[in-house]
């Protein structure tokens, strides 16, 4: 559905509330960047979604493989537009709406509709102009490797005369190459180039009806154009924030085509950051660079000269962390052994040496080992209790050490000086390796894959379930992760595994 251009007429008072809409767009974006804060230690992340509802940065398309069935997208913005030749200067509220399907993680089906509301100056009285495009999309993503990925974009803008309208012979197709690869466990490059079969224009039977206000509100161009655009990603782990940066623009060819200086493009800069595991908000500015020159009897588009805007972004379908596996009851504490008395012996002296095991939280650690030593003597071994607590019965007197040992965690030793009391907490700390990856294995499908999985360095084999699941705890570090099943494209990926922290790694295997 389209929407034709309408012009209406707006007083002093409306550009008013035009300014406070403006600040207070200005107020969330800066709100939003100064939630970031210095990260920690690095972790593996990928490029979110912008307003399309398709992964990308601010303009700049981003090709990846996605677990995320559904993405919605809605947005709003304003723009500052400056005087031109033929149009004094005004200003633009624009919405948005955007939808993403992912029927396979390498295949992405987009519908997004854009609408704008233009106002501009003219000798004291305000010209309204108001227009809506629609535009569906398709989008093929593949990986070359752990760390880039290729793809290419199909989309068409479904341009009308009148509201609602489609007029075939306006009808534009793109097609885009897009390119992204990891320059960093947190920083990401994006590069798009195309083509535009652009034939907008057809969509005004005789442009001398139209006022070059309705023309710079319609966008209409008269050439075709080579879409373009390089952008970077960089994700702060601690603040959970994406910061994105680009250049992006059309170059247009053809017959008398303008200059690449009077060409559109720009430049903009954005931030996303989820609120929940579903929602996740967005905010951009950008800035026209183009020059401001009209096209004669031709049409082109001029953007606004400055921009700012904001999105919020529903995911559904995304995949949940498997659950921690139960912890095992504890072990009922074995019964001391008996004491044998020799009445022909002179009975040494003796005290109970006891004490307490827990965690770095201060938490109670049952059916813990606990080793005591005392000279020459036989070591002795007694195990905690649910309360975490130990117990040695009847230790002579002289200085004692104790070992503390359990499975996940490092190792304790504490030395009981003789002459000193006989009682001790003993805290533990988990041992490394104290990270963990995990995830499944399918095809395009959606079925269970049992690949092979390797992971370097290290040469770890991991072994995979009929449900195409895998877990491996690995020590903190960088690791590359192979795929491999028969029939299939090998892939691997580059992971991050934080410091007791959890990679969720689920991969799509193609034929």
């Amino acid at each position: 559905m389209h929407f034709a251009v309408l012009r209406v007429r707006l007083s002093t008072a409306g550009q008013h509330r035009l300014r406070g809409w403006t600040q207070v767009l200005v107020t969330f974006l800066v709100l939003l960047i100064s939630t970031t804060a210095a990260a920690d230690e690095p972790s593996s992340s990928t490029v979110g979604e912008s307003e399309r509802g398709m992964p990308g940065l601010v303009s700049v398309a981003v090709p990846r493989e996605t677990s995320t069935p559904l993405v919605a997208a809605v947005g709003a913005g304003y723009g500052f537009m400056d005087e031109t030749q033929a149009v004094e200067g005004g200003h633009r509220l624009r919405g948005s709406l955007g939808a993403a399907y992912a029927p396979a993680p390498a295949v992405l089906l987009g519908l997004d509709i854009l609408g704008r509301w233009d106002n501009y100056s003219s000798g004291g009285a305000s010209e309204i102009n108001l227009y809506g495009e629609p535009r569906l999309s398709g989008r093929y993503s593949h990986g070359l490797g752990p760390s880039t990925v290729i793809g290419a974009e199909a989309n068409v803008r479904l341009i009308g005369g009148e509201a609602p309208s489609i007029r075939l012979e306006a009808t534009t197709p793109t097609l885009l190459a897009l390119l992204s690869t990891s320059l960093s466990p947190t920083t990401w490059l994006a590069v798009n180039l195309g083509f535009q079969l652009d034939r907008s224009a057809k969509a005004i039977p005789d442009p001398a009806v139209l006022s070059p206000a309705d023309e710079r509100t319609l966008g209409a161009s008269s050439w075709n154009s080579v879409p373009w655009g390089i952008g970077v990603s960089h994700s702060l782990s601690a603040a959970e924030l994406e910061l994105m940066a680009e250049i992006s623009g059309e170059v247009l060819v053809g017959s008398n085509a303008p200059g690449i200086a009077r060409s559109p493009y720009r430049a903009s800069i954005g931030a996303r950051k989820p609120v929940t595991d579903s929602i996740s908000v967005m905010a951009s500015a950008d800035v026209g660079l183009s020059r401001r020159t009209a096209a004669g009897d031709d049409l082109m588009n001029i953007e606004p000269r400055f921009g700012i805007g904001a999105a919020l972004l529903w995911h559904w379908g995304k995949p949940e962390p498997a659950p921690e596996p139960p912890a095992p009851p504890p072990e009922p504490a074995p019964a001391p052994p008996p004491v044998v008395e020799t009445p022909s012996e002179p009975v040494a002296v003796t005290s109970p040496v006891t004490g307490r095991v827990v965690d770095e939280g201060g938490r109670p650690l049952p059916d813990v080992e606990v080793t005591l030593t005392l000279g020459q003597d036989a070591p002795r071994v007694e195990r905690t209790f649910a309360d975490g607590a130990f117990r040695f019965e009847e230790v002579p007197q002289g200085s004692v050490e104790l070992r503390v040992d359990t499975p996940g965690y490092d190792a304790a030793t504490v030395n009981l000086p003789d002459g000193e009391a006989r009682t001790t907490e003993v805290m533990l700390r988990p041992a490394v390796p104290a990270g963990q990856v995990r995830g499944r294995v399918l095809d395009l499908k959606g079925r269970p894959l049992k690949a092979e999985i390797s992971i370097s360095p290290g040469e770890h084999e991991v072994a995979v379930g009929d449900d195409g699941s895998f877990e491996l705890e690995l020590a903190p570090g960088s690791y590359v992760v192979e795929f491999r099943h028969d029939g299939h494209t090998t892939q691997k990926r580059k992971i991050v595994v934080a410091n007791r922290g959890v990679v969720i790694l689920n991969i799509a295997l193609t034929k």
